[in-house]
């Protein structure tokens, strides 16, 4: 006797026939033409990010001969929060950075900045680095300024000048311009040019008496104004007498009122459905007005026949 297999008997599940799925094209080994392009392309990509990279990480440096052996002041413009990083990559001697305005604080660049004079017992400031011949970094302008422009510098670093009797260096940071979307993003990200002044040398006013806080404040603004001048003009930026918080706030106020004058010349959706009820009101109104005036022909027209038949039978 034949023994019976698993598939004949009458308790075995039915065997499914297997889906008929669609052959899938045979993978080609790749050639050695691809390889060598997608290799080319991988080095194009790799060269433009590093070429990216490095203009971002670049700085041009000019004129730091102007830096005397000696202590000194860099007096420079602010145009963005890594400036004090890149000024410090530009030069080969240790420099610190002073905080002209220590009552505000929460920024990591003063962080690690120091004060004026007054500093707590075995911590450094602007004055005793100066004396001990380093040089210092000043921002002038306090914060970044908002709109590009050179705006009013504090008094304290002409007196830091004057009290320490050290040289002034002004120091210019020009960013590349760029047209077209994003050149505002590509400007900030490529690499600025730094230049250096000639040293700027107040020892005529070494000397001097105190005469009154008054003409005090009248010789450091003079003092500072004259730095800023020549900021201004290894910079290329246009001067505004105004702080940057003033600046910002007057931006502010513009974009405030350009919006205003936008939202009045496209109006809002509430303004646009009651100006459509508006117009259908108006339309229904003289709808109105033109069936009463209909009504009121046909009641004179039909009082007319009744009364004798006088005139024109009205017209159906």
């Amino acid at each position: 006797m034949f023994a019976m297999s698993d598939t004949d008997r009458p308790d075995a599940p039915a065997v499914r026939d297997a889906p008929n799925h669609p052959q899938l094209p045979e993978s080609r080994p790749p050639t050695l033409r691809g390889s060598l392009r997608a290799a080319a392309r991988a080095a194009g990509f790799t060269r433009g990010l590093f070429r990216g990279t490095r203009e971002a990480l670049t700085a041009h440096v000019e004129g730091v001969e102007n830096i005397p052996e000696g202590a000194a002041i860099l007096a420079c413009n602010h145009r963005l929060p890594s400036d004090f990083t890149r000024l410090e990559a530009s030069v080969e001697r240790p420099v610190r950075l002073v905080d002209l305005n220590p009552d505000v604080r929460g920024r990591g660049k003063r962080a690690r900045a120091i004060p004026l004079e007054g500093a707590a017992p075995g911590h450094p400031d602007a004055v005793s680095v100066l004396g001990e011949g380093g040089l210092v970094v000043v921002f002038p302008e306090g914060d970044p300024s908002p709109d590009g422009r050179l705006h009013r510098g504090n008094p304290e670093v002409a007196w830091l000048a004057l009290a320490t009797q050290v040289p002034v260096v002004p120091v210019g940071i020009e960013l590349p311009e760029r047209e077209g979307m994003g050149g505002r993003t590509l400007s900030r990200m490529l690499g600025p040019t730094i230049a250096f002044g000639k040293p700027l040398d107040f020892s005529r006013y070494w000397t001097s008496p105190a005469l009154s806080d008054a003409l005090d404040g009248v010789l450091l603004r003079g003092c500072t104004a004259e730095i800023m001048a020549a900021i201004g003009e290894l910079s290329g930026q246009l001067y505004q007498d105004d702080t940057p918080a003033q600046a910002k706030e007057l931006i502010r106020q513009w974009r405030h009122r350009e919006a205003e004058e936008r939202a009045d010349n496209y109006p809002t959706l509430w303004e646009q459905r009651r100006q459509a009820a508006i117009e259908r009101e108006q339309l229904r109104v003289e709808d109105q007005r033109d069936l009463e005036r209909a009504a009121a022909e046909a009641a004179r027209n039909a009082r007319r026949y009744a009364d004798g038949g006088a005139g024109e039978r009205p017209r159906r």
